[in-house]
């Protein structure tokens, strides 16, 4: 992943967000605007439409959206591992995250745990260092709309870092 990105693929992954995800064009300029490599995890919790148009991507698996996204998914890679290389004495990671699921795929989950199976999402997690806070996310995404088919899940993630490194 060393390729440099290019002004078609700023215009590109904007002309996206026009069409496809209906963000307002002024958000569309303060991102082409202010984005900087170095910041992309910052750029992509900062504005919500790249979380969610980037998820909305993954989930969907539309190829040629995700190719519009190479750049920004290149950066946050690099940034990623720039941030694990800072922290020389952490093999392990714990983080945790709070969501509500349906039953159906916990039984999913559950049957491929039981089975050593891989297990693989099609998003980015949010995830949390702090239990509570993802305790409180978990409790904040409580309905009554969804109580019925949908249980709270709380995910404890162990990251090793030789893991990460493959």
């Amino acid at each position: 992943m060393d390729n440099q990105s290019t002004p078609s693929d700023y215009d590109n992954l904007m002309e996206l967000f026009r069409t496809k995800f209906s963000v307002p064009e002024r958000m569309i300029d303060q991102f082409k605007k202010t984005y900087a490599p170095d910041q992309a995890i910052q750029f992509y919790t900062k504005y919500g439409f790249i979380y969610q148009s980037l998820n909305k991507a993954l989930r969907s698996t539309n190829i040629k959206h995700l190719v519009r996204f190479r750049f920004v998914l290149k950066d946050i890679y690099d940034q990623l591992g720039d941030l694990m290389a800072l922290e020389l004495n952490a093999q392990t990671r714990e983080v945790y995250r709070g969501q509500q699921m349906h039953f159906s795929e916990i039984l999913d989950l559950f049957n491929s745990f039981k089975q050593n199976a891989p297990i693989i999402v099609n998003s980015f997690f949010s995830t949390s260092l702090d239990r509570h806070m993802a305790v409180g996310f978990l409790i904040a995404g409580c309905d009554k709309e969804h109580s019925m088919a949908h249980v709270p899940v709380l995910f404890t993630i162990n990251i090793r870092k030789q893991d990460a490194a493959s």
